[in-house]
């Protein structure tokens, strides 16, 4: 049998790749981070930080959040801020995006179902002097924004440094559950890899379990008052995770506080920050009190701190 010639197919030159972007050089994203006391910047529930409007966040909404005093000093501008968003009393189930535009994002930081009270972590950039934004998709929400540090270019800040994911505490093995208004002290440095001294704050992932009771936990340095932040909320039952950057006290610990019921609590450390410590307060030219900014506010009264534990969150 004769064999037919096989036809030979052309073949298309190959395509070129397209070549990726050229990045130039880019020394201004070599910002720093700056570790600042915990503080609450936004609750819709009671118009801190939304210009006195007490009102939940509405259906396809957005709301501006200033940033740009958080250092305390106008000629440091923050190019990032870290903030503990938490997503509470929605209407139905939906989703929280935070951007530094005015323009609603095809992204989501905080996911929720309809009564849930859910935190998450968020590093957002800030545009300039330009406010972030917290848009809702559906429903109605209450949205809450905590602190807990900025990165700039125009000041000395501290570097981060990654470390095996290590666990730090195990309530369960050893110290037992943390009781109602109760504060757990934790020692973060010298220990697992993580230098006894020049820590400014640590990556965390913090887990509650087997609460007796709905409550939250704060998490902030030791050495300093209760501020009027969280970190995790928690309904009775429930085993809830969030990660938490935190600065650390002088003398390298951190402290766990929970407002009601017992609970167990779970650290791991994945990461640390070396460098500079944020500046001391100054007081203000026209005024003997302390300037207000997250890095150095003045504590709240008694009174006043024990009215937020008391309501909870």
């Amino acid at each position: 049998m004769t064999m037919g010639a096989v036809p030979v197919v052309a073949q298309a030159a190959p395509t070129a790749p397209t070549p990726h972007t050229a990045l130039p050089s880019q020394p201004t994203l070599a910002g720093k981070f700056v570790p600042v006391k915990p503080a609450r910047l936004l609750d819709t529930r009671d118009g801190t930080g939304a210009h006195g409007i007490v009102a939940p966040l509405g259906p396809n909404s957005g709301l501006p959040l200033d940033v740009a005093d958080i250092t305390g000093n106008p000629s440091v501008t923050p190019t990032a801020v870290v903030l503990n968003v938490t997503v509470t009393n929605g209407s139905q189930d939906s989703f929280l995006s935070v951007s530094p535009t005015s323009f609603t994002p095809p992204s989501s930081n905080v996911n929720f179902r309809a009564g849930q009270t859910v935190p998450n972590l968020v590093t957002v950039q800030v545009d300039s002097d330009s406010p972030v934004y917290l848009f809702n998709h559906a429903g109605t929400a209450d949205v809450i924004a905590d602190v807990f540090g900025y990165y700039t270019l125009d000041r000395a800040g501290s570097s981060f440094n990654t470390v095996s994911p290590t666990r730090l505490l195990d309530t369960r093995e050893g110290t037992g559950a943390i009781g109602p208004g109760a504060t757990l002290p934790l020692q973060v440095t010298g220990r697992n890899s993580i230098p006894a001294s020049g820590v400014t704050a640590v990556q965390l992932n913090v887990t509650v379990t087997d609460p007796t009771a709905t409550g939250f936990l704060s998490v902030f340095p030791s050495g300093t008052p209760l501020p009027n932040v969280s970190n995790l909320n928690f309904a009775a039952g429930d085993t809830v995770a969030n990660s938490v950057l935190v600065p650390v006290g002088p003398d390298g610990r951190i402290d766990l506080y929970n407002r009601f019921g017992r609970v167990d609590v779970v650290v791991d450390i994945s990461g640390y920050y070396t460098g500079t410590r944020r500046a001391r307060c100054r007081r203000a030219a026209s005024t003997s009190r302390r300037t207000r900014r997250p890095g150095c506010w003045t504590p709240a009264p008694t009174a006043a701190r024990s009215a937020w534990a008391s309501r909870g969150r």
